[in-house]
């Protein structure tokens, strides 16, 4: 689905009998006034979503939808249709992400009757670029030279809304006599590699708070055909009786209405300059 297009906009100054030779052929000075204009814009504001607090991913495309179209000889339009543009410049209202409980095909009931989904949460390193904050350096210290986990196969299969037995110390298990379902969802089988543990951490120093959000960190192979890599992982159990999992909302940044705003008695004062230029050369 298309987003909401953002544009900035500049208009000519009001000058008598303009509008009968408004061509660039006839204005030269005032086309490339408008041209540069319109370039410094979408300069300026690609300059400003790249030092905004926006995760890589999100910021990176945001960058990539900023162009420069012509509507006409003298009328350039800076614009961005980049789906998220409209919350990250207008804000985003609070979510509550308990709701996919009610309508994830991949929830579990756990033995105790609650429904819950396992939650991986990407882990930046200290040199990504980021919304998030990075682990700390000793906890990457730990985890950049531990063996890989990989998927180990994506053939299997369960039901949605498998009961499943919950162990600290073994995991999920599928408990016996599970009730029909109506549909199936993949289940992963992991190789696991090493983890980050408690013990290692508090050897190293990290703080009690940190090592509750690093404990049992992994390095997961992402790996493509063409390319290796990996990325670190934790995973949280998200349940009916979980508190919290509620993201505020958020207030609009106003990048483009700021953009707008800077460059309007640049662009007023550059394109006056040009008619004037124009003028005095007819």
């Amino acid at each position: 689905m298309a987003g909401l297009n953002f544009s900035l906009s500049f208009t000519l100054p009001n000058v008598p009998n303009l509008g009968a030779v408004m061509n660039k052929g006839n204005l030269p000075l005032l086309h490339k006034a408008v041209a540069a204009t319109a370039n410094a814009t979408a300069v300026l504001w690609k300059e400003r979503v790249a030092t905004a607090r926006l995760w890589n991913g999100e910021k990176q495309a945001y960058i990539a939808s900023i162009k420069v179209r012509w509507l006409n000889d003298l009328h350039a339009e800076v614009y961005s249709d980049y789906p998220n543009a409209q919350p990250i410049e207008a804000g985003r209202p609070p979510v509550d992400l308990k709701r996919m409980l009610a309508t994830s095909s991949k929830v579990r009931v756990s033995q105790k009757g609650n429904r819950f989904l396992v939650i991986p949460m990407l882990k930046s390193t200290p040199d990504m670029v980021a919304h998030g904050p990075a682990m700390p350096p000793s906890v990457y210290e730990l985890a950049k030279d531990m063996e890989m986990s990989s998927v180990a196969s994506n053939s299997g299969a369960r039901q949605t809304g498998e009961l499943t037995f919950l162990s600290p110390g073994s995991g999920m298990t599928p408990m016996a006599n599970q009730p029909h379902s109506a549909g199936v969802v993949p289940r992963m089988q992991y190789k696991w590699g090493g983890k980050v543990t408690n013990a290692a951490m508090k050897a190293a120093g990290v703080s009690a708070k940190e090592r509750k959000l690093y404990a049992g960190m992994v390095k997961m192979d992402a790996s493509t055909p063409g390319a290796k890599s990996s990325v670190y992982l934790t995973f949280r159990t998200m349940s009916d009786k979980s508190a919290g999992w509620q993201i505020p909302a958020r207030p609009g940044m106003n990048i483009a209405a700021k953009v707008a705003s800077d460059m309007q008695p640049l662009a007023q004062a550059a394109l006056s300059e040009a008619v004037k230029r124009e003028a005095q050369n007819s």
